[in-house]
């Protein structure tokens, strides 16, 4: 089930009719993408969402709203929540997410946008650690960046923080698994090239042994 809400969203109440309405509808427990984009949402009205239950719900879309903050506990109502969309919003600092012992599901976050710029926050998505695929700080456009991507540290902490990256700024990030992959390959390919020339010698110099032996005759 797919619910998009287009009406702006301007006070608590007007959230709290418009998905309760929805939850009236479709029930909230069975709807699996849920499109708030564009609807004026604050952090306020976020936490509405976190009194309905959405056992269902796999991609959230929140992005081009005012939202400055999101609550540790966002995701324990969402337990499948694979994808998740806060680009565009005006969050200073990245949502520490809680597990409380149960293994979070979100694969993918997008965070460009807005004005996360301590670029130590990105230690906080340590929970994500295991789950987390892909993640944006940045878009295509320059604009869209956080101040944290200009920071010498950024790849280096996003790393260390999500092993299990494969997707960084729509982009390929390579893992440790991938990079020591690649190097495993590297010098195997120097092996066999050492291999070559090592052969190459011998036989240069088994050549050179057998015209010295004709000479000598």
């Amino acid at each position: 089930m797919e619910i998009t809400i287009s009406k702006k969203l301007q006070t608590r109440d007007s959230v709290k009719s418009i998905v309760c309405k929805a939850s009236g509808l479709y029930e909230s427990s069975i709807v699996m993408y849920l499109d708030l984009s564009n609807s004026m949402m604050s952090s306020k009205s976020l936490t509405i969402l976190k009194t309905l239950d959405w056992n269902c719900l796999k991609e959230l879309n929140v992005s081009h709203n005012k939202i400055q903050r999101v609550d540790g506990d966002f995701l324990l109502k969402m337990p499948l929540l694979q994808r998740l969309n806060l680009s565009f919003n005006a969050l200073e600092s990245i949502p520490t997410f809680i597990s409380k012992k149960r293994e979070l599901s979100l694969s993918s976050l997008a965070l460009e946008g807005n004005r996360i710029s301590n670029v130590k926050d990105i230690k906080k998505l340590y929970p994500l650690s295991k789950c987390l695929k892909r993640i944006s700080f940045q878009g295509h456009g320059d604009e869209s960046a956080c101040t944290i991507c200009t920071n010498l540290n950024y790849y280096r902490l996003v790393q260390e923080t999500l092993p299990n990256l494969i997707i960084l700024d729509y982009g390929l990030f390579p893992t440790h698994a991938s990079l020591l992959q690649q190097c495993k390959k590297d010098l195997d390919s120097i092996d066999e090239k050492i291999t070559e020339i090592s052969k190459w010698k011998k036989s240069m110099d088994e050549s050179e042994g057998q015209e010295v032996s004709s000479l000598k005759f």
